[in-house]
Order: C-alpha cells, then structure tokens, then sequence
C-alpha cells in the first residue's frame, strides 16, 4: 500500500492499524480493510474500490476520512484548534532536539533496575520520618500560611509539574515516541502543563502505554521524597524543623492522587484507558449512555461489546457526575474569591463563568449529537 508523506500508519494489534495524519496531528485506529479502502481513495485507484466493505461503510469511512483531512482539499490544513473551555491550551514547544541530545542520558534514567532502586530510595524517608520526628505532621493541624510560604510552594509546586510532563516525554521517548509538543494550558482554570505523547497509541505493547502513563507520577514521588529527606537531614543535622518542606511533600502527594482520579483527562484516565484496552473511553462511554436514553439510537448497541457495556455503564454516570461537580466547585471557589473583593464584581464573575460552562454542555450536546447521527447512519 502507497500512501503521500504526510500519511503514516503502523500495525499496532493483528489486523488494527493507527493511522496518523502529519499535516493537523488527527489519527484513527482502522483494521487492514479500511486502511486498503483509504490507499485506494488516496490513489485514486478506482477499480480496486469494490472491497470487503459495504457501501454504507464506505460512505461512512469517506466522511471519517475527509474529516480527518486524509482526502478532499487539503490545502491550508493546520493543527486542530477546536476551542474547549476545560482544556486551554496556552504557548508550547517541540522538545525533539532536545530529547535528542540527551538521548544517552535518557537511556541511562530509564533503565529498569535504576527505576527500582529510586522506588526502593523514594519509600526510605516515608518509614523513617515517624522514627525521626513523631512531630512532624504538627504543622498540619496548625497551618498559618503568610505571604511568602504560598509564593515559593506555588513555585515549588509549578515546577514539579514541569517535571512531571518531562518525565511523560523522556520515557515516551525512550520507547522510541514522538513527544510532539510540551507546553502550559489552563486545566478548568486552573494553570498546568501538558505533554503531547498521543503517539504512544501507536506501541504494540501495553506495558510501555502503562509506564510512560505514570511517568510523570513517578518523577513526582521521586522530588516529594527528596523533600522529605532534605527535612530529615536539616532536622538531624542542623535541628530546623522546614515546614515548608513538609508542606511541599504532601501537596505533591495530594496532586498524585488528584491526578489519578480517572474521570477527566488526566494520567488516571488514560491508565484506565489502556488497562481496559478501550480508546476513547469516556466519548464512547457517553456515546453509550445516549444510544441508552434515546431510543432512536438504541441500534447503535451493536457496535460494543458485552465487556464495553459494562464498562461504559459504569464509568459513563461516574465521569459525568464528577465533572459536574468538578465545575461547580471552581465556580463556586471563583465566586467567593471575587465576592470578597466586590460584590458587583462577583456576580459579574458568576454571569460570566455561567455563560462559559453553558457553552461546553452546548457544544458537548452538539458533538455528542453529531457523533451519534454518524454512527447511526453506519448501523441502521
């Protein structure tokens, strides 16, 4: 099969294809007869259109193709930059040229026996504190914040996210991924970074999606520990008790639990993701529940396996229930934090942050929708 250059496809099960648009980054897992159906449309070969596919599927598959940017006009065509409030990308860079020359490096930290041994280092401190200062969680139930305390833990904390994507990309890299961009976004509101390593989709194995996945959670157990032997060893040597650190310490231990909260898109979704061998997981999930609550779309129950039911009446009420009120908590916590300011100010806010979420429900609803009409289509 011939493809142009801006396409690129490899196998990643018997028979399943990831097949990765180079010019807008948009990719599609196909089996090996709709990749043949795409080379065939791409060149143009009409007498071996007639395939295994019928001419629903077909029609389907052209619609998904041209979607994607595959076939039709492709002049112009750019990185999708479809708008979602929940996920605002900001500025972001190609780390490659990096990556490349600390290849040596890379290989060296991504050893397996180095990474048991830093397991083994970073659970030390966590044993030893209750032997070395019973006190320790003392600052906790007395906890006064100034000024400068909450400026160098926010900067404390903002780099450890740093961090925690660069361990994303250094083990996608040492896997052989392409890391396509690192950069900062708005996560509901809330500022974080982001590592783009969607090409670890395209590895056969399910271990290397497992471990780059916790990669970054790594990298972040690793500096909570080494906070906490810096607190030892100021307390053993020099008898400063560093509340700061403690604090560090357990923010960042909070900030790993919070992210393998698996609801939204974030490392505990994407683990999930790939311990259930399910892409998609929470559209498809939602996809699900629809074709359930709306009857005209009930055939669409025919595409998902027994196991995949399961699953998606699960998971579907949790991810929809959590990022309910993932929302209206930040509203809630923006608006008192305006309101203490002004009043008129608040409200302002309230209106504001209101009309934004209500915008994502719509275009949810309308994706949603959208999505459901295509399958439709496909099955009835």
């Amino acid at each position: 099969m011939k493809f142009p250059q801006f396409v690129e496809y490899e196998e990643v099960n018997n028979g399943e294809f990831i097949v990765l648009n180079k010019l807008n980054y948009k990719r599609i897992k196909i089996g090996k007869a709709e990749l043949e159906f795409l080379a065939n449309i791409i060149n143009k070969n009409e007498t071996n259109i007639e395939s295994q596919l019928s001419e629903k599927q077909q029609k389907f598959l052209r619609q998904q193709f041209e979607r994607l940017g595959f076939i039709g006009d492709r002049k112009d065509i750019k990185e999708n930059k479809s708008f979602d409030i929940s996920r605002i990308k900001l500025i972001g860079f190609n780390p490659s040229k990096i990556l490349d020359s600390l290849s040596n490096i890379i290989t060296f930290l991504c050893n397996p026996y180095l990474v048991v041994l830093m397991l083994i280092f970073c659970l030390i401190p966590y044993f030893a504190l209750n032997h070395i200062d019973k006190d320790w969680v003392y600052p906790f139930l007395n906890i006064k914040f100034n000024l400068s305390t909450i400026f160098l833990l926010y900067f404390l904390i903002i780099m450890t996210l740093f961090f925690h994507e660069l361990g994303h990309a250094v083990s996608c890299y040492y896997f052989k991924g392409k890391v396509r961009k690192i950069g900062i976004m708005l996560l509901y509101f809330q500022p974080a970074l982001y590592c783009d390593i969607s090409s670890i989709y395209n590895f056969k194995s399910t271990k290397s999606k497992i471990i780059v996945t916790c990669a970054g959670l790594y990298v972040q157990f690793i500096l909570s520990s080494i906070s906490l032997y810096i607190y030892i060893l100021l307390k053993i040597a020099f008898h400063i008790q560093s509340t700061l650190l403690i604090y560090y310490s357990v923010a960042n231990l909070t900030l790993i639990i919070l992210n393998i909260i698996p609801f939204i898109k974030l490392d505990g979704y994407w683990l999930l993701s790939h311990l259930l061998n399910v892409t998609n997981l929470r559209d498809k999930s939602f996809l699900y529940l629809f074709s359930i609550l709306l009857s005209k779309y009930k055939p669409l129950n025919k595409r998902f396996t027994k196991k995949e039911k399961i699953i998606f009446k699960i998971y579907g009420p949790l991810a929809i229930l959590f990022t309910a009120y993932l929302w209206v908590s930040i509203i809630i916590r923006l608006y008192k934090f305006v309101w203490n300011y002004n009043i008129s100010l608040g409200i302002g806010a309230l209106i504001i942050l209101f009309g934004l979420v209500s915008i994502q429900f719509i275009n949810f609803i309308r994706n949603s929708t959208k999505n459901l009409d295509e399958y439709y289509q496909l099955v009835k």
